[in-house]
């Protein structure tokens, strides 16, 4: 009796999950944190089939959230393993710019085992931070938190190895996000000491598999859907003098006539050289 009373509580509360649109991947567990490493937000504790061990997701809140309100959510994806780097904070850099409240939304960070460059390894089950994004931070986030639960409340931040990744998720699930902002991004083909040094041979697995979060070939696959939209892809450029590969990227979508945002300063490679209120900006044009 026991056990087929067992059985009925999982699966009633499997059918809620699907109700709700909030499965996640088998064998993915998750506990909120009682003592965030930083005081201002909340965390919480991932175990996925997606990646090796234990991982951070943080989330930075409005000060004060309206009860029965659903918020946009603005997901922000680091550039090295962990969250707080040498490159700075990144829900840090926001808070700092209040705009958690400027844009009443709630911001979001992942942390990630390897240095994260965003593809799903098809050689290694564990190493599959694209689709970590997707099936495990999303639903989580949505289940969690008082979200827009479709594409309109959905949008993306990177920059430098993340912009990548934050370019190749929204290219490859345009009806998953809203927009998309990055700054100071990587662009094109790593040569063969850049694919072992950077990382590249470990998140991706193979050439083959790269060119699906390759940019300048999803430009080429993909761009004509977002041609005949109002612009979706803000771009963001660094400093000091021109980035080689960040006018790479804005020269692609051009030729391909698909509508972008462009932000010129001299801005350094971090989180903190400030950027990111241009980022937000570039999500939220009707509040330039």
């Amino acid at each position: 009796m026991k056990v087929l009373l067992k059985l009925t509580i999982s699966c009633l509360l499997f059918f809620l999950q699907i109700v709700n649109g909030q499965t996640l991947p088998e064998g993915t567990h998750y506990k909120k944190d009682k003592s965030p490493d930083s005081t201002f937000l909340e965390s919480w504790t991932v175990s996925s089939p997606y990646q090796e061990g234990e991982n951070k997701v943080e989330v930075l809140l409005p000060d004060n959230p309206q009860k029965g309100k659903r918020y946009p959510v603005v997901y922000m994806l680091p550039v090295n393993e962990g969250i707080k780097t040498t490159y700075g904070h990144p829900l840090a850099e926001a808070r700092l710019n209040n705009l958690q409240n400027k844009y009443q939304c709630i911001i979001v960070c992942p942390a990630f085992t390897i240095l994260p460059w965003y593809g799903n390894n098809p050689n290694k089950q564990t190493v599959r931070q694209n689709q970590y994004v997707i099936d495990v931070v999303l639903p989580l986030i949505e289940k969690e938190y008082p979200t827009i639960t479709d594409s309109t409340g959905r949008y993306l931040i990177g920059f430098s190895k993340s912009a990548l990744g934050a370019f190749s998720l929204f290219f490859n699930n345009p009806h998953t996000f809203n927009r998309v902002a990055i700054f100071d991004n990587y662009f094109g083909k790593p040569s063969e000491e850049q694919w072992v040094k950077w990382g590249f041979e470990q998140c991706y697995g193979t050439r083959a598999n790269f060119d699906l979060y390759d940019m300048p070939d999803l430009i080429k696959l993909k761009g004509e859907y977002f041609k005949l939209q109002p612009p979706r892809i803000s771009i963001i450029c660094g400093g000091p003098g021109l980035r080689i590969g960040v006018e790479e990227l804005i020269m692609n979508l051009q030729s391909k006539n698909i509508p972008i945002t462009v932000t010129r300063g001299d801005f350094g490679h971090t989180w903190k050289t400030g950027w990111m209120p241009f980022a937000f900006t570039g999500l939220a044009p009707d509040r330039r």
